[in-house]
């Protein structure tokens, strides 16, 4: 699991092509091995992006966006100011190619986290990477909620067996934290400053 964060995967690149439906709708996309989910959109992605209240005229990051599959089919869905980010060079290599051949308007970075971003945004979503611990992980998402504008929301989704449970309730001790829904283990919720 680490190659999925590493910028120079060592495993061999041999690019493919997966098919995924969303709202009725089928799209293609490049993926390659030393991937998140290479063969498929996971069943945690495709619950978040289902459950995302987007609106026209967000700007929005993918956070750890891996191949590019939960941005591209929000920005099919809804008129939103896109931005990607993951740290694995050849996911991000795959999110290039999907941008182009999906006509997507969204700026793709290769980029650990959001370090070094000067921009805030209306929603940041992600599966995040768990399998980085938890320091990591909760250094990642706190990153990310000070990338936030003033009435910013992070939406994630996360397994029970993963901790979401300590994870919600680390955060809840400073930031309003709700679950929208939850499925076979899964919870996505939301992040907010208290206001």
């Amino acid at each position: 699991m680490s190659h999925y964060f590493d910028q120079d995967p060592t495993t061999l690149s041999s690019p493919f092509t997966i098919d995924v439906t969303f709202k009725g709708q089928n799209y293609l996309f490049t993926s390659d091995h030393g991937v998140f989910s290479k063969n498929h959109f996971d069943y945690a992605s495709k619950l978040l992006c289902e459950t995302i209240p987007l609106q026209d005229g967000n700007t929005v990051c993918d956070l750890g966006c891996g191949i590019g599959i939960m941005g591209f089919l929000l920005e099919k869905n809804y008129a939103i100011d896109l931005t990607m980010v993951d740290i694995n060079a050849r996911a991000i290599e795959c999110a290039i190619k999907n941008k182009q051949s999906l006509s997507s308007k969204a700026t793709v970075i290769q980029n650990d986290g959001l370090k070094g971003l000067d921009q805030n945004f209306d929603v940041i979503f992600s599966n995040p990477p768990v399998r980085i611990g938890k320091q990591n992980l909760y250094a990642l998402i706190e990153e990310a909620l000070n990338h936030l504008n003033e009435t910013g929301i992070f939406y994630f989704v996360m397994h029970k067996k993963h901790g979401v449970d300590s994870f919600i309730n680390h955060f809840k001790t400073r930031y309003q934290v709700e679950i929208l829904t939850q499925s076979k283990g899964f919870k996505v919720g939301f992040i907010r400053d208290l206001y």
